[in-house]
C-alpha cells in the first residue's frame, strides 16, 4: 500500500506575475533615487559654496553685503549651480557675525502627474 501525503509533490516558484508585483516597488524606488540624485548633488555644491564663504570671508572686518553677494555668484558659478541662484541667500550682520542663509525647494517630476519635493535650508555664520 501507498503512502498518501497532503504535500503537493512539486513546488513551483514565483510566476511572472508574482515577480512583477515583488519588483514594481522596488523599481518605483530606484527611479525615484535616480532622479533626486542631481538635486542632492546641487545641495552638496550649495553647502560647499556657504563652507567656502566662511572660510574665504571670515574674519574680514571691511566686508559688505555686495562683497558677500558677489563672493556668491562666482562661487556658484565656479561650481555650476544654475539654482539656486545668488537672489535666494540672505546676509545679515547679527551681534558683530555674518549671518548667510539660503533657503529654497527644489521639484522633480517623477512620473504623470507626480512630483518629488525637496526643501533645503542651511545656515552659516563667520565673524
Amino acid at each position: 500500500m501507498r503512502a498518501t501525503s497532503s504535500l503537493p509533490g512539486k513546488q513551483a516558484g514565483a510566476s511572472f506575475l508574482g515577480w512583477l508585483i515583488l519588483l514594481t516597488p522596488l523599481v518605483i524606488c530606484a527611479y525615484a533615487a535616480l532622479r533626486l540624485v542631481p538635486v542632492y548633488l546641487t545641495q552638496y555644491k550649495v553647502s560647499h559654496v556657504l563652507s567656502h564663504l566662511a572660510s574665504e570671508h571670515g574674519g574680514d572686518a571691511n566686508l559688505s553685503t555686495a562683497a558677500l553677494r558677489a563672493a556668491v555668484v562666482r562661487n556658484l558659478d565656479i561650481n555650476s549651480v544654475e539654482f539656486p541662484t545668488a537672489d535666494d541667500f540672505t546676509f545679515v550682520r547679527q551681534d558683530g557675525t555674518w549671518v548667510v542663509t539660503v533657503s529654497y525647494e527644489d521639484t522633480v517630476p517623477l512620473f504623470l502627474h507626480l512630483s518629488l519635493l525637496a526643501s533645503y535650508d542651511k545656515q552659516v555664520r563667520f565673524p
